[in-house]
């Protein structure tokens, strides 16, 4: 009876387990196509997802390529979840693959039906329709530039104020607007930004935002309409006349389509949903650049606009002929509003006749050292005659836009006393070697036979050598041995230390280097000079060079206690670079900031506390 009973239950068993292995082995995955939305705008991207469920093996589906169309694929998370229910485990999984399709023109546009393959079967997608509207602005994003003042000379800079004005969107299902913070994000960052691009870099770089305010204006049609208003400003010194061309600047936006709730931990919530493209380009409100005149217009008139003063010094005051005399010329921003200095022209020494006449002047273009409202130009000269009394009156002419006349600043003469130059010729270089002392020989009778001979006479002035002249010759070899081996033990340990043969050879590395600078392409060269002077700061005192930047080498500079003012130049150099790389500039810029930097590595060198502290500065 027990048998019986035990056997019923086995059969039981078995086919209950014969069922299950039957259905797992029968059991295969399956793909589930989803479009959301099946109209859209050119530009913004429509989802498309098909979610794998269940599947042991399977191939990531491919979409075939419709021209006119960007396709992505994206991966999604994979998942799983098991469920207990009734004593009975369901384990399922299922991974979902995104394509966003992206059309470039606005039109109708037909997906063809593609193949899945999953554990072993190809299934089909549904084939799918997707239209893409035009996104037209219609007066949903403006931009308009202003300036102060409105009408500059050439040369003149002017504030530049380029006001973003972006309609306000309420959803009309939520009845909810985004605050001016989350329309502000929605504005494309790689926009146009024309001359305000640094401003823009400098805002996004530090995470700010500028303030939009809500104001009411009238758009296209008239109407009465909420916008929230930005003001971005900048400061610009245009070069062409006439009116301010600001095509350069264009500004995109991803404007809402919807909003959708969300649920989190914090409560239910609103987002942005759906976005279409729009873009604007900028207006320009009556700025205007006039020409400089012609009429008055000096000489030595090279394009500096405002209010300026020279002043000059020199050293040393007394020379002689040939000698360098070191010129330091100081230009003074005397304007109203501040000039940026950093594009302000040296003198032209060499058009000045005054100066040519009396002194030889390198033809070089100079490169200054800015410092506020002053920059500081230095030059060498030599004079050519011992005749010459004072460095002459310096001019530097300048168009002042507030009396709109042209004008000139004058140095002070500076007095000298110029001696002539010595000179040397043949017969002072004979009559030196002629002057040799000597004593005047005589004849005696007897000829060479009247030299005293006789061993008597040879030893009569013989004495025994003294101790320390026997010490000498015997400590000379021993010493001369130690000397020798403690030399060559500093060679060894020289070549055995590749950071103080890395910091011996930094100076003229970095020179090679800004040598080369003119043979590379524009945009590569304000950083070739930036890492010139960083991987220079790096070598000399033992520090890695890579990611060496210019916050390392500033912040180097000044724990070895390197003069202020020269870490100010350094710091100010490597701003000029930056500031090149972004906007742009002429030869003649890379050239005088090359000279600066090599000048600058030289006198670097001369640093005592780089060549001993190291160990300290790195501390």
């Amino acid at each position: 009876m027990k048998h019986t009973h035990l056997s019923n239950i086995m059969a039981i068993l078995s086919i209950f387990l014969g069922v299950c292995i039957h259905d797992t082995a029968l059991a295969q995955g399956t793909a589930q196509q989803t479009t959301s939305v099946t109209e859209g705008y050119a530009g913004t991207a429509i989802p498309i997802d098909i979610t794998i469920k269940d599947a042991t093996e399977w191939e990531p589906p491919v979409m075939p390529a419709i021209d006119g169309l960007n396709i992505e694929r994206i991966t999604g998370n994979q998942s799983s979840m098991t469920r207990i229910a009734n004593g009975v485990r369901t384990d399922s999984t299922q991974i979902t693959y995104t394509f966003a399709v992206v059309a470039e023109e606005p039109g109708t546009y037909e997906i063809p039906s593609f193949p899945i393959l999953v554990d072993g079967q190809t299934l089909q997608s549904r084939p799918v329709t997707l239209t893409f509207r035009p996104s037209e602005n219609h007066g949903l994003l403006r931009a308009e530039v202003s300036g102060n003042p409105n009408r500059i000379i050439q040369g003149e800079s002017t504030t530049l104020t380029l006001q973003i004005m972006v309609k306000q969107f309420t959803d009309s299902t939520y009845n909810v607007s985004p605050d001016a913070r989350e329309m502000w994000s929605l504005i494309d960052a790689n926009s146009d930004w024309g001359p305000f691009t640094e401003t823009m870099i400098d805002l996004y770089t530090n995470r700010r935002v500028p303030r939009g305010r809500a104001q009411t204006l009238r758009d296209e049609n008239g109407n009465r309409e909420n916008y929230y208003l930005y003001d971005i400003q900048a400061e610009v010194r245009p070069v062409a006349t006439g009116p301010l061309d600001v095509s350069d600047i264009t500004i995109r936006i991803n404007y809402p389509v919807s909003l959708l709730r969300e649920r989190s931990f914090f409560g239910p919530s609103l987002k942005i949903d759906q976005v279409r493209p729009i873009s604007t380009e900028a207006t320009c409100r009556g700025v205007e650049v006039l020409p400089l005149p012609a009429e008055g217009r000096p000489p030595l008139f090279n394009g500096a606009v405002g209010k300026f003063e020279i002043t000059t010094t020199a050293s040393p005051t007394t020379v002689a002929v040939g000698d360098p005399i070191t010129l330091i010329m100081t230009i003074t921003d005397k304007g109203e509003t501040a000039f940026d200095m950093d594009v302000l022209p040296a003198p032209e020494l060499d058009k000045m006749p005054e100066l040519e006449r009396d002194f030889r002047v390198p033809r070089e273009d100079l490169a200054g050292v800015v410092n506020g409202r002053r920059k500081t130009f230095t030059q060498t000269i030599r004079a050519r005659r011992d005749d010459v009394t004072s460095i002459p009156p310096l001019s530097y002419a300048f168009f002042d836009p507030r009396q709109d006349t042209y004008s000139t600043s004058e140095s002070r003469p500076i007095l000298l006393e110029v001696s002539p130059s010595e000179t040397i010729n043949s017969s002072d270089i004979a009559g030196a070697v002629n002057k040799m002392p000597g004593n005047n020989l005589h004849s005696v009778s007897g000829g060479i036979l009247a030299n005293y001979t006789g061993a008597d006479r040879l030893l009569a002035n013989s004495e025994e050598p003294g101790t320390l002249w026997l010490l000498i010759l015997l400590l000379t070899p021993p010493l001369a041995i130690i000397a020798i081996a403690g030399a060559r033990h500093g060679m060894r340990g020289h070549l055995a230390d590749p950071e103080r043969i890395r910091s011996r050879r930094a100076g003229r590395q970095s020179l090679i280097t800004l040598s080369s600078v003119s043979n590379m392409p524009e945009s590569s060269q304000p950083a070739a000079i930036i890492e010139a002077i960083c991987t220079y700061v790096a070598d000399r005192t033992g520090q890695t060079p890579a990611g060496f930047m210019r916050g390392d080498a500033i912040a180097t500079l000044r724990s070895c206690n390197t003069d202020e003012p020269l870490v100010h130049e350094v710091d100010q150099l490597i701003s000029q670079c930056e500031l090149l790389q972004y906007a742009g500039g002429g030869t003649g810029d890379i050239a005088n900031l090359t000279r600066t930097a090599e000048a600058m590595i030289t006198r670097l060198e001369a640093v005592d506390t780089l060549k001993t502290s190291q160990k300290a500065c790195q501390s």
